[in-house]
């Protein structure tokens, strides 16, 4: 039986070990998991997730838009929303005018910065940057290109030249979250400092500065972009950068957060087969590895998801306790860890022991009268024996039953 995000595709079980989607669409991502069972109990699997590569038409993507920004300041030509999957590459070109054909691309210099999310920067701009920008957006696994609307850039002119002694940011970098063996994270820090300055840009990690040796931190062209790669625990922490005008002894930064998250692993072995006798207490415990986001733990029988029912049914934050053991509580049991990133899960057959019968009593005894007698009745088996007493009448080998007759009998009925 296959489940899309634990709500059933299938209604029934069957051989068949695969699951099969025909002309899959967007509405088809999501996670899949299978349920396998047999006489003993069911089981669920981790689930399988499914990427559905697409390529949507731009959202709000207008004609054209008019812009307007003051000389020596700086602009960010914002794209519309791309709806694609896998992340399209884009290019962005400039033009004279909208008849002319002389269509460059823009390379990222001095002057010109993309962003992760593939949004132009200008900076430091003059006359000679009024243009017409577009953007060619291209998805090459589905096959496709768009164009983004033309942004028309109109320079104003200042009357005196302006002078900036502290660099002003563009860009800065942005909160990450990563997760352990992502190829890549990167931040970005871009400022404007005017047209006659140049600035220094320094990377951080935890105020100490970044060292490029090791190949696993890349400080792009122009120190404006710091990329981690090979993502590991110890990258997490605060990534900063600090800028300032060339000569100058005043700085600007701004710093950002690297979480790192892992996949939770399940410490604890569970064993394949739990016994216990009916009647009994069983506690089964799920541990895990520590991670930095919140895990959740759940508990399944049978691939139903199990809640607290009182006194029966437990659940204490990794522990799962079930009193008082039934036959009905015989079967597959299952804890899942759950974080944002992925899951793990073990699992146990709860199998009841059922032993027949055994009982051995005390040997004859002769006793003085009124001496204190103790008769003894070891029994042994799964379920537990109830134990009664009976005395034999000798004389017509009637049986008389002992726990109601009066106070001189002691009974332990678990014992004997």
């Amino acid at each position: 039986m296959w489940l899309r995000e634990w709500e059933n595709l299938t209604s029934n079980f069957s051989s068949f070990s695969y699951f099969e989607i025909t002309s899959a669409k967007k509405q088809d991502q999501g996670s899949y998991r299978c349920l396998a069972k047999n006489d003993v109990g069911i089981v669920a699997s981790k689930a399988t997730h499914l990427t559905i590569w697409y390529f949507d038409s731009l959202i709000n993507n207008q004609r054209d838009q008019f812009i307007n920004v003051y000389e020596s300041d700086a602009i960010i030509l914002y794209l519309p929303i791309i709806n694609s999957s896998p992340e399209p590459s884009v290019q962005w070109f400039m033009k004279s005018s909208s008849l002319s054909r002389d269509n460059k691309r823009i390379i990222i210099n001095e002057k010109y910065f993309i962003t992760s999310t593939h949004n132009l920067v200008i900076l430091n701009t003059e006359y000679q940057d009024e243009k017409i920008y577009f953007a060619i957006i291209e998805n090459i696994f589905v096959g496709g290109t768009k164009q983004s609307s033309d942004f028309r850039l109109q320079i104003n002119r200042r009357k005196t030249p302006l002078q900036i002694s502290i660099p002003e940011f563009i860009v800065k970098p942005t909160d990450q979250l990563a997760t352990i063996g992502d190829p890549i994270k990167s931040f970005e820090c871009v400022a404007n400092s005017g047209s006659s300055n140049s600035i220094e840009i320094i990377w951080q990690k935890n105020s100490i500065l970044i060292d490029q040796t090791n190949g696993r931190f890349h400080i792009g062209p122009y120190n404006r972009t710091l990329e981690v790669r090979g993502i590991i625990a110890d990258d997490q922490g605060i990534y900063s950068c600090h800028i300032r005008i060339k000569n100058s002894d005043i700085f600007i930064n701004a710093s950002a957060k690297l979480i790192v998250r892992g996949v939770p692993i399940i410490t604890t072995n569970f064993p394949h087969i739990q016994n216990v006798d009916l009647q009994d207490k069983t506690i089964f415990t799920c541990n895990g590895t520590q991670t930095s986001t919140n895990v959740n733990v759940t508990w399944y029988k049978n691939a139903v998801r199990l809640i607290n029912q009182s006194s029966k049914i437990q659940l204490i934050e990794n522990k799962l306790i079930i009193n008082d053991i039934e036959w009905n509580d015989q079967g597959m049991y299952q804890c899942f860890l759950t974080n944002d990133v992925g899951e793990d899960t073990r699992s146990t057959w709860l199998k009841i022991i059922s032993k027949p019968p055994t009982v051995s009593v005390s040997k004859d005894l002769i006793v003085f009268n009124g001496t204190d007698v103790q008769l003894t009745c070891n029994v042994n088996g799964s379920p537990w024996p109830n134990i009664t007493w009976f005395k034999l009448n000798l004389n017509d080998n009637e049986r008389i039953l002992l726990n109601n007759i009066h106070e001189r009998f002691n009974f332990n009925h678990r014992t004997g």
